[in-house]
């Protein structure tokens, strides 16, 4: 399988840079993958990966909170309240070996 992934960010935001990356394999994929803009001390990479689908998850309560919350106050009436929707993609962790970078 081959991956590529831009060398500049389409997006940034307060905490992460955010690119795209091709995998070309069995199925071809288009993901969006985030690095951190911060050197942020952790035990091992493996607490990093743990702590951001935490929050991950933490967040996608939150949305399903909020979706009820629209769905209970629109009640029977066709309002934006209604229609409102949080939805959240799916958030893997990968991991890519760059012999060629700083961090490998």
């Amino acid at each position: 399988a081959k991956v590529r992934v831009h060398k500049r960010p389409f997006a940034a935001g307060g905490l992460r840079y955010a690119y795209h990356m091709f995998f070309d394999g069995q199925a071809r994929m288009h993901l969006v993958v985030k690095e951190s803009k911060f050197k942020v001390k952790h035990s091992s990479p493996q607490e990093v990966h743990r702590y951001f689908l935490k929050n991950h998850r933490r967040a996608e309560e939150f949305g399903r909170a909020f979706n009820r919350a629209c769905k209970a106050a629109a009640g029977s009436h066709n309002s934006i309240a209604g229609r409102a929707r949080v939805k959240f993609a799916k958030a893997f962790v990968v991991q890519l070996d760059d012999p060629s970078s700083e961090s490998g």
